[in-house]
């Protein structure tokens, strides 16, 4: 209470009391008498002292508060922000490579039939015989005679030269097919056109009854593979339009040493677009895929050319079975996929991006009252595309949820895909509108409209927090050529700037309030009741925005008395001295402890909070009608 006003209230109570003794008989028995004295008071008028209402004092802000006093990049003017900043890192990007197991295939197992060249040597052995036999004077099938065949047969293949094609087997069609086992391959394989893979495919020919002969050759051998391979071969030529194997070596065919012949096929590719390529793929959305690779090996002609000097010593044209047996043993290794090209989508994982926090706001700004549509903040990212050098890019979106309490509130989203990383750097900044000046560090952003940015916080009463998702970032679905599988691949790696300069817009409402209390600090004002309470004041304001101020009785718990209401007063934006009234409209006051000052405050769309800015009050007087009420 000021000490003015405990003074004249002292006087005025010692006068009284002065009066009332002169007046009374000292032997009258005063017991019966109301001791209560009530006074009454009209318009006393008590000068009071209120703070400047300024944003700048009632911050608090430490080194490592969120809300910082920064200069603005394009003003250069002290401004208010929410600042957050960190780093990312998602998990490694890892499509690995795959690979079959070993497939079985069934050889390739045939009789092939002798085939003659020349029938006159069969003939001119028997020619011959029967010629001895008529000089013996005996029939042809006589044991002598045939004892003369070895020898007339030894005779006829003498007079043959070593390069004479006597006979031949040919071997006819033969085929076999096999499935190579199921082959998981990584969901983020969403098709193929081509694989590189490392396989090789081997045959091994042999030719049983035939151990008497070496080095024969085998002409017109042809095979049908699977159509679309890339691949080299020890032997022959491969064309992959037709899938044929043409083992003739331009006429030359193959040789038969020791009995054995082998050659190998090594597979660098399948085409998945070549006709009956033998290569199946089965897709699923959110699961791993299979690859299955369906093996053709079909024999299409070959003939085993049987010439003179192809026998071992003491063998001749004439120990040739008429029936032989050809084996074919194909053999295939495990399919290791390299690469492929086709189609990716890949979607990263491991990135998280701590929350922001607002416990560091003003107070000014801070209440349930609030609502605070952000001017233009800006999230500002610098992230890099590991994988650009090989034309992909990768991709993401956001979503902000803030929180008041436990209370989740609307989230704001930036759809899938709106940020597109394609270059081994890259930087961005997302805001409603595009600044005029990028924070520092960020000057090459590339900017992206984020509308509803300026919604995120929002409401009754400003939130607590800002929960921040990474929306399915990673590589959308998009072609890629060459794609080397079970590579070491870095993650995705960066660094964010939450920066929001405090600014209001046309939805913005904040709330100015200062507290002037301890006035009863020797419960006088206990005693004092307050019909009609009026304030005034000069007001001074730098707010470039018009406001309503009001006050509010406080009792002793620091909150407004019930039931009292008070007149509201319209103020001009930026004009100093203005002369305002308050008068209490409502209630009865009691208990006084001191008042407070509200500025309520409506933007008109453009006005930053500055720290700065403030609502000074002056010359502030109560002038009350009341009564003060005491025991004798």
């Amino acid at each position: 209470m000021n000490s003015n006003r405990i003074y004249l209230l002292a006087i005025t109570f010692i006068m009284i009391l002065v009066a009332m003794t002169s007046c009374v008989d000292s032997g009258y028995d005063l017991k019966h008498i109301d001791k209560t004295i009530q006074l009454g008071t009209d318009e006393l008028v008590i000068p009071i002292n209120i703070d400047n209402i300024t944003l700048d004092k009632v911050v608090d802000i430490d080194g490592s508060s969120q809300v910082k006093k920064v200069k603005d990049p394009v003003s250069g003017d002290s401004v208010f922000a929410v600042i957050e900043t960190g780093s990312f890192s998602s998990n490694n990007i890892d499509i690995p490579s795959m690979s079959s197991a070993k497939p079985d295939i069934s050889n390739i197992e045939s009789d092939i039939y002798l085939k003659k060249l020349n029938d006159e040597l069969d003939q001119l052995v028997a020619d011959t015989l029967k010629a001895i036999a008529r000089t013996m004077e005996l029939s042809y099938y006589d044991d002598r005679v045939q004892a003369y065949r070895p020898q007339v047969q030894k005779a006829i293949w003498d007079s043959y030269s070593n390069e004479s094609e006597l006979a031949h087997y040919p071997i006819g069609v033969h085929l076999t097919t096999f499935d190579t086992p199921v082959v998981k391959i990584h969901r983020a394989i969403r098709g193929i056109e081509y694989i590189g893979v490392d396989c090789e495919l081997s045959m091994e020919v042999n030719f049983s009854s035939l151990d008497f002969i070496d080095n024969v050759k085998v002409s017109d051998v042809k095979l049908l593979l699977p159509k679309g391979l890339d691949a080299t071969t020890s032997a022959g030529k491969y064309d992959s339009e037709t899938g044929v194997l043409d083992l003739s070596n331009d006429g030359e065919g193959i040789v038969v040493k020791d009995g054995k012949y082998k050659f190998t096929m090594y597979l660098t590719g399948i085409d998945f677009n070549a006709p009956n390529s033998g290569a199946k793929l089965i897709i699923r959305d959110g699961a791993d895929g299979e690859f299955v690779f369906t093996t053709i090996v079909k024999i299409l002609s070959g003939d085993l050319e049987i010439y003179k000097n192809n026998f071992i010593d003491g063998k001749t044209f004439f120990d040739l079975p008429k029936i032989a047996r050809f084996n074919c043993i194909p053999r295939m290794s495990a399919i290791t996929a390299k690469s492929f090209t086709g189609r990716i989508k890949y979607s990263v994982d491991g990135i998280s991006v701590k929350s922001i926090l607002l416990n560091d706001i003003p107070d000014v700004i801070l209440g349930d009252e609030t609502n605070i549509f952000l001017k233009n903040p800006q999230l500002y990212l610098s992230v890099n595309d590991p994988l650009s050098d090989q034309g992909i890019y990768a991709a993401t979106g956001f979503t902000l949820t803030p929180f008041k309490g436990e209370e989740e509130r609307e989230s704001i989203r930036l759809d899938n895909g709106s940020v597109r990383i394609d270059k081994p750097s890259n930087s961005f900044c997302l805001s409603p509108s595009k600044p005029t000046k990028y924070y520092e560090g960020y000057e090459a952003a590339e900017w992206n409209a984020f509308t509803d940015l300026s919604k995120i916080v929002s409401g009754k009463g400003l939130p607590d927090k800002i929960l921040v998702n990474v929306e399915n970032p990673g590589i959308p679905e998009q072609d890629v050529v060459d794609f080397a599988l079970g590579q070491n691949i870095e993650p995705i790696h960066g660094e964010y700037v939450f920066y929001a300069p405090l600014a209001l817009n046309e939805y913005s409402v904040i709330v100015y309030e200062s507290k002037n209390v301890g006035w009863n600090k020797s419960n006088d004002l206990d005693r004092l009741t307050i019909n009609k309470l009026v304030l005034n004041a000069d007001v001074s304001s730098d707010i470039p925005l018009g406001a309503s101020l009001t006050i509010q009785a406080l009792g002793k718990d620091g909150n407004a008395i019930p039931g009292v209401e008070f007149s509201t007063v319209k103020l001009e934006p930026n004009k100093t001295d203005q002369t305002v009234t308050f008068e209490q409209l409502s209630g009865t006051i009691t208990n006084l402890d001191g008042i407070s000052v509200r500025a309520s405050i409506s933007s008109d769309g453009s006005t930053e909070i500055k720290p700065s800015q403030k609502l000074v009050l002056k010359n502030v007087r109560l002038t009350l009608t009341a009564n003060y009420q005491d025991k004798l």
